[in-house]
């Protein structure tokens, strides 16, 4: 009965030490427009992304078309004859974890025998960092600065894939949001 007992508490304790918490900054959108604008070929490097899986550039074209401002987005295949609005991303970004704060507290979860694991928080922060260029008929409008961070605090034992790909996605919508937002400024004006 003792070990039944012991282990359900194990148990509980791992699983409560399985939580995560992703924090990230997403611009909002402006309103939709009112009538379709023009075509537009997009294309994006995201090969400097180290905790990227290659669909940044698809979330940026889901959005731009998304948005109504454009007829057609030309992603991730640009055609012979490209139309004369064309979107270049360049994007690189950085996985960081807080490495002595981890140690401190993988130390401090054994030496209490993982009774600290479900409170202990460690700390992940993805990052990225790019510009993005519009030009049109080969003549550029508008180059300007992307960024975005996730800040993710997690337990012990979260499984990376889970909160990696949460933060992932919530860092590709910000990146979609202020391209979109740049884009607007720079091709009709600030908006209402």
């Amino acid at each position: 009965m003792r070990r039944k007992c012991l282990a359900v508490c194990v148990a509980a304790a791992l699983t409560a030490g399985c939580w995560a918490h992703v924090g990230v900054r997403i611009p909002d959108l402006p309103p939709a427009a009112r009538e379709p604008g023009e075509e537009l070929a997009l294309q994006v490097n995201d090969a400097g992304l180290l905790w990227g899986d290659g669909r940044l550039g698809d979330e940026v074209a889901r959005v731009l078309l998304a948005s109504g401002r454009f007829t057609r987005v030309h992603y991730p295949v640009i055609p012979r004859d490209r139309p004369p609005l064309l979107l270049r991303i360049d994007v690189k970004g950085s996985l960081n974890e807080a490495v002595a704060w981890g140690v401190l507290a993988s130390v401090a979860t054994g030496f209490f025998l993982f009774a600290p694991a479900p409170f202990m928080p460690y700390f992940t922060d993805l990052e990225l960092r790019g510009s993005a260029a519009l030009t049109r008929a080969d003549e550029e409008l508008e180059r300007f600065p992307i960024e975005s961070d996730a800040h993710v605090t997690h337990a012990i034992f979260a499984p990376p894939e889970t909160y990696r790909a949460k933060a992932r996605e919530r860092v590709y919508a910000a990146v979609a949001n202020q391209v979109l937002i740049e884009i607007g400024k720079a091709a009709w004006g600030p908006g209402p």
